[in-house]
């Protein structure tokens, strides 16, 4: 059967050498990979290092459960503040 996959990723980019950045990584499987870090490094190109990650299957969109979770509650919070960080404008 073929599932899906949602790969939240935080890591540091290659340029500017050490800025840390957040991607999705997205697509399908017949056979969920037993190493999912090993999958990661060699599908996230745009990292020189990934710091942590959280992995997310189903069989369909509505589906989704968490087979690995972030390592720390401040892996997640680096990720959401990648994908939609505050405009300075609004900072207090």
């Amino acid at each position: 059967m073929r599932r899906s996959f949602k790969i939240r990723v935080i890591g540091e980019i290659w340029w500017p050498m050490g800025a840390t950045c957040a991607t999705d990584l997205t697509g399908w499987t017949e056979t969920p990979p037993d190493d999912w870090q090993t999958w990661i490094d060699t599908h996230a190109d745009d990292f020189s290092r990934v710091i942590d990650f959280q992995v997310e299957t189903g069989e369909c969109r509505h589906d989704w459960r968490v087979v690995r979770s972030w390592s720390s509650e401040e892996s997640e919070v680096i990720y959401w503040d990648c994908m939609d960080p505050i405009p300075e404008s609004e900072y207090v």
